[in-house]
């Protein structure tokens, strides 16, 4: 029988698969694949593209609704040469459907649709069958060798598409469940915000929205000998577990170096000699004391590389601490001698605020713009305003376009 336009196994290009959008191109490629098939390959009266990924078979593409919808017989009877290619791994062929007694049912189907004679052929790539590429013939023994041979070639171009689209999509699911996994175990991580008479504290941890990595940004605050509460906010340099674990140990660290001694300098030297002693990851960090007095109380900070803290009247008035400002932990310290310490009053209603630079950095806007952004945002703010309400501020401040960083912030009210 000559390919008309008036048999159901002829057609022009492949008809498109009505399962959704092709929104990875895998459906378009693999039409035109069946389209090549249907106008190269001698013998070849229509064609079709069977995929198996992720536990499901469907037809790709299809140059006529007769294969298609033999291609849907198959399946529904679960056996015929499609099938027994895909199972197998190796080239199955039919000269003639009406004396072959393999699939008695299929070879009914066969008649049904006007298909004489088959070629199918698997879709290999990397030890993998990814699907197979059908070839039908409405004569008998329609597909001889030299249709294998370039259908062969077909078949291997549409197994390269497959796996490029099924291993984009599993590495898609594997970051989306690391990321997961990461930001779930940083959560963990960070301290819940303690209850200290005398202070009111808010905190805010904010996952990259872009990135499928964890950071290492943290914050603590936790009760000191001689009634003094410790503060700190730090950021681990690089992404991902190692970060985050690194993160964890020195919050942990900088705990045990602070209880030995009040001097917020000397528990960061303590740090950095434990950083660079283990060949820890570069780190920022401020690290602060607070003493409560009668109407307000003593902050004593260092600064270790870090976006300075800005300091809140209960008036409103703000103010960036640039005192006390040293060199970031695991860096060279050659000739710099020891860290200091910096004080400042903060009276009652007073608002100290630490963050990381995620907060205040922002391509194309430097950091200097950003802290000049909070400090907008933080002067526009009603008089002694809760510190949760200073940190939803500040997030909303510097929101843009989406956090390209991690990033924390702290805020602590003297009450």
């Amino acid at each position: 029988m000559d390919r008309t336009a008036g048999s159901p196994m002829t057609g022009g290009s492949a008809t498109r698969v009505s399962a959704g959008a092709d929104g990875d191109g895998l459906v378009t490629r693999l039409e035109d694949v069946a389209t090549l098939a249907f106008h190269g390959v001698p013998g070849c009266d229509a064609a079709s593209v069977t995929v198996a990924v992720g536990g499901g078979r469907f037809t790709a593409g299809a140059t006529s609704s007769a294969a298609r919808e033999f291609d849907a017989a198959q399946q529904e009877l679960v056996e015929g040469p499609c099938l027994t290619a895909l199972r197998q791994g190796h080239v199955v062929r039919v000269d003639d459907y009406r004396l072959d007694r393999r699939w008695p049912h299929v070879g009914r189907a066969a008649a049904e649709h006007g298909v004489r004679s088959s070629l199918s052929l698997p879709m290999l790539h990397r030890g993998f069958v990814l699907g197979v590429l059908n070839l039908y013939g409405q004569q008998p023994a329609a597909l001889g060798r030299w249709a294998g041979h370039v259908g062969g070639v077909l078949a291997r171009h549409a197994a390269v598409a497959v796996y490029e689209v099924e291993k984009g999509r599993r590495t898609s699911v594997e970051l989306g469940a690391q990321k997961r996994i990461a930001r779930a175990l940083q959560h963990d991580m960070l301290p819940a915000v303690p209850t200290v008479p005398g202070i009111v504290t808010a905190a805010r941890y904010v996952p990259a929205e872009s990135s499928a990595e964890v950071g290492g940004d943290w914050y603590d605050i936790f009760p000191l000998p001689h009634r003094a509460i410790g503060v700190a906010v730090g950021d681990v340099m690089g992404h991902g577990l190692s970060a985050a674990g690194t993160m964890n140990q020195l919050r942990t660290a900088l705990r045990c170096c602070a209880y030995g001694s009040l001097s917020p300098a000397d528990a960061l030297d303590r740090l950095d000699r434990l950083v660079r002693g283990f060949d820890l990851a570069l780190t920022t960090a401020i690290y602060a004391t607070v003493v409560l007095q009668e109407g307000g109380a003593v902050l004593q900070f260092c600064n270790a590389g870090h976006p300075p803290p800005l300091l809140r009247s209960p008036e409103g008035r703000v103010q960036q601490l640039n005192e006390g400002a040293s060199w970031l932990l695991g860096g060279p310290t050659e000739h710099l001698g020891p860290r200091s310490d910096a004080a400042v009053w903060l009276p009652s209603g007073a608002a100290l605020i630490l963050y990381t630079d995620g907060l205040v950095e922002r391509r194309p806007r430097d950091r200097d713009l950003g802290i000049g952004s909070l400090c907008a945002a933080l002067s526009s703010a009603p008089a002694r305003a809760h510190p949760d309400a200073l940190c939803d501020r500040l997030l909303d401040a510097s929101r843009g376009a989406g956090y390209s960083d991690d990033l924390a912030v702290l805020v602590m009210q003297v009450s």
